[in-house]
């Protein structure tokens, strides 16, 4: 005589042997934000600002130099940093950087010189770890192009061979979703947060101004490799009042699941 075993049961048996449940998954939130050279915001301000937004890593666009992403780390809570040494278009304080809450690796920065508006562009790149797999930022200020520009450079000589098993990919692009150069992002395989989300693109803004004319829309953007274990959850713009604006962009963000 057989004996019949009750179907929870039998999953919750498989459960304690570890056959189910055995995929992990992991939320990873990042603000991505140009900070315009510091003109409108102490560290001390901008640290205060993103503190309660209470990220596991930010990116920085044209940033200062001289301890500035480190004192904003020290505030938010986030002694991990690494900083660039190639100043957008050669400008004063036009860094980028990367800030994170755990151990950042294998930090290196991408000269980008491609023919585009003005030159030198740059991103840099460092690695971190969830759960033992090893995730690569990288953070870039790049000119706007309707060819084969700073984006096309670094998607071609970094982006479609690294290594790492996730890769994020955020800073001002300068360019809108639905151009050459943010499509060819797309056919290397990544993938926009806005994309999962529910953003309306004929409104919104990553710019701050006060003329509608001159908002540009959103060029500021979250690009993850979209291997089919990553997707964008939440996201957006963080908006603020120009009169309050501590920058001349707005910051964006993106909490991100992980599956193992």
């Amino acid at each position: 005589m057989k004996t019949l075993i009750p179907l929870g049961l039998l999953l919750a048996l498989f459960s304690s042997l570890g056959f189910a449940n055995t995929m992990k998954k992991e939320e990873i939130k990042i603000i991505s934000y140009n900070v315009e050279f510091g003109a409108k915001s102490t560290p001390e301000q901008m640290g205060e600002y993103l503190k309660a937004h209470n990220a596991d890593i930010i990116t920085f666009s044209e940033v200062p130099n001289r301890g500035w992403t480190e004192r904003v780390g020290d505030i938010v809570g986030m002694k991990y940093a690494y900083v660039g040494e190639i100043s957008s278009a050669h400008h004063r304080n036009k860094y980028k950087s990367i800030l994170s809450r755990t151990p950042l690796s294998n930090s290196s920065e991408i000269l980008l010189d491609a023919p585009g508006r003005w030159n030198p562009a740059s991103a840099v790149r460092s690695e971190t770890k969830i759960n033992g797999n090893s995730v690569a930022i990288y953070s870039l200020h790049v000119a706007q192009s309707s060819g084969e520009g700073h984006t096309t450079q670094l998607i071609n000589e970094s982006l479609k061979n690294d290594p790492a098993d996730f890769v994020l990919v955020a800073g001002d692009f300068n360019n809108n979703l639905g151009s050459h150069e943010l499509n060819y992002v797309e056919t290397a395989g990544y993938k926009a947060t806005w994309q999962d989300l529910d953003i309306d693109f004929r409104t919104a803004t990553s710019v701050v101004s006060r003329e509608i004319e001159n908002r540009h829309g959103i060029i500021d953007h979250i690009f993850y490799r979209n291997n089919g274990k990553m997707k964008a959850i939440d996201g957006g713009i963080m908006y603020t009042s120009i009169h309050t604006a501590l920058s001349d962009h707005h910051a964006i963000w993106a909490t991100l699941t992980v599956t193992e």
